[in-house]
């Protein structure tokens, strides 16, 4: 797919805190300076790997043509708008409306708004300003010399044809892969300190045994979370059997009702979103203070390498719903029932017919229907939410690193069957057997086989478990949701690893107290289109924030037809 318009002007507005530029051959190369998978690589080498750039020809101080990447998994966001005069393209869509007017305004598009409030993010290219869009992951943006602006898929993950070999001869090549990827990151490191955000799940484990596998000692792992959860638990052990440093920063309900309360927070809200995504907010208490709970003197000397989403190429995502997924319908209802959290059902009739229709386009692509449920997982969710999480490490000036996007990595995992992407088996058990037991960091191994077995089997019964029979009563029955948090917290206190169950809820106050026309024009839409009120994803507290503040200047600009 693509679209066609003639141009005269190319205007280009790059953050340079983001973007480098390398004159090459008379051409100007334009590299992310925080991914270091992007740095000293040439235009080839970038375009090949899947990595972001811009490249642009010049003639004296004008702009002859441009093409333009986000990536296999926009790890770098771009924007453009079709001008009168031509098109701009920008690091931010703030950027290209600034550029044009001083106040900025503009009109915000209604399916958009209805699909940040329903899932926490805007879907396909448009942005919640009109006539804003965004580069899609695997897109290529071109401006030719003649004016011509297209924008073609060059890479769909999940679209390869699955192949027919056997579990070993799949785990070998896995091995394989993983070198290759972990050697390329070592050597990308470049002697400065890997700093990995390490839970109790295997991604983040899967990445401090590789760096202590291939040598690396100096490394620094970071937990947080509310006080006794497995996930600080486990991270510190793992952590001490590797001899790597470790920090842990205690989440809780007060602390973040004090972090609300800062400036610099809200200016990080304000600067992650891009009128597309809801702001991740999990890191920023860690991430702030980083130099002062380590040590280090210098942000250049670390990397932070963060797990996502290995679990999702490797096929966590995957239920008994998606195997029994037949047809398009069936496909689409699977997505609501993972994504439509942040909102309880009956789903919004214009966010569900969108859904319908771009999962019909999927279809071209592969007529496997648990491959159109990831294919739409990765554009959208992981794309568009996941990704942005490295916004925080953008924020305070870390550079880092995105392994499992790596493009060999995720092309390996567009080909396996769904037998062995089920519940992770073949990801889990390569490193099981073939990783973690080398360094004794099997530990919570004959819980996870155990767990992983009794799911298996829902993989000839095409049947839910009763654990996801009860979890899908929740999603659609605001009173059995209800009962379920309020019971859990009387009897443990919060029950989100981050305490954000209680805590987030508080962001409501502050939106009623900062954007009183944005809160009051929200509550009468989220009224009238998601009468059923909020459900359980608790991303729904930011993206009212953030929405509220979007509607306290523009709220009377929304496109509703």
């Amino acid at each position: 797919m693509y679209s066609v318009e003639a141009l005269n002007v190319i205007k280009l507005l790059l953050d340079k805190k983001v973007w480098e530029k390398e004159v090459v051959n008379g051409c100007c190369l334009y590299r992310p300076i925080s991914m270091i998978e992007t740095e000293k690589k040439s235009f080839q080498q970038l375009k090949n790997l899947g990595l972001p750039y811009v490249l642009t020809r010049e003639n004296t101080d004008e702009i002859a043509s441009l093409e333009a990447s986000v990536g296999v998994i926009r790890a770098v966001p771009l924007f453009y708008r079709r001008e009168r005069e031509g098109v701009t393209i920008a690091s931010s869509p703030e950027m290209i409306l600034r550029n044009n007017s001083e106040d900025g305004e503009f009109t915000i598009d209604k399916l958009s708004l209805l699909e940040y409030l329903s899932y926490g993010y805007v879907t396909s290219n448009r942005t919640l300003v009109e006539d804003v869009k965004g580069i899609q992951s695997g897109e290529v943006l071109t401006v030719s010399e003649s004016g011509e602006l297209s924008t073609i898929s060059e890479y769909v993950y999940d679209s390869a044809n699955i192949e027919n070999l056997t579990l070993s001869e799949f785990t070998t090549e896995l091995e394989s892969v993983s070198e290759k990827m972990f050697t390329s990151l070592v050597c990308d490191l470049d002697g400065r300190i890997p700093v990995v955000p390490l839970s109790g799940g295997y991604d983040s484990r899967f990445i401090v045994s590789m760096l202590k596998l291939y040598g690396l000692d100096n490394v620094v792992c970071l937990s947080y979370s509310i006080p006794g959860s497995f996930e600080s638990r486990i991270s510190k052990e793992v952590a001490e059997k590797l001899g790597y440093k470790w920090f842990f920063t205690e989440y809780n309900t007060k602390k973040w009702v004090e972090t609300f309360q800062e400036e610099d927070f809200h200016d990080f809200l304000n600067y992650a979103h891009n009128y597309t995504s809801v702001s991740h907010i999990q890191e920023y208490p860690i991430i702030k203070d980083l130099q002062k709970k380590t040590g280090m003197k210098k942000q250049e000397e670390s990397i932070i390498i963060p797990g996502h989403a290995a679990d999702f190429v490797a096929g966590s995502h995957l239920n008994p719903a998606t195997l029994a997924a037949r047809n398009i319908e069936d496909v689409t209802k699977c997505i609501i029932s993972k994504h439509y959290g942040l909102r309880m059902p009956p789903v919004n009739n214009t966010v569900l017919e969108e859904v319908r229709r771009r999962v019909a386009e999927y279809s071209k692509i592969t007529p496997e229907p648990f491959k159109l449920f990831e294919i739409w997982n990765w554009r959208e969710r992981q794309s568009k939410f996941i990704a942005n999480a490295n916004r925080i490490y953008d924020y305070f000036g870390y550079k880092w690193a995105l392994p499992f996007w790596n493009k060999e990595f995720t092309d390996f995992w567009s080909k396996i069957p769904l037998e062995l992407k089920y519940k992770k088996r073949l990801y889990d058990e390569f490193l099981e057997n073939r990783v973690f037991n080398r360094l004794g960091l099997d530990i919570d191994r004959d819980g996870r086989v155990t767990k992983r077995e009794i799911e298996l089997k829902a993989l000839d019964s095409r049947k839910p478990t009763l654990k996801q029979r009860i979890v899908n009563l929740a999603k659609e029955n605001k009173f059995v949701a209800d009962l379920y948090r309020s019971t859990r917290r009387k009897l443990r206190g919060p029950s989100n690893p981050c305490a954000f169950d209680t805590a987030n809820p508080f962001l409501l106050n502050i939106a009623k107290e900062k954007f009183p026309h944005g809160y009051q024009t929200l509550e009468k839409l989220l009224e009238e289109e998601f009468p059923k009120g909020r459900g359980g994803d608790v991303n729904s507290y930011v993206a009212d924030y953030i929405i509220s503040s979007i509607l306290e200047d523009y709220g009377d600009n929304i496109a509703w037809e």
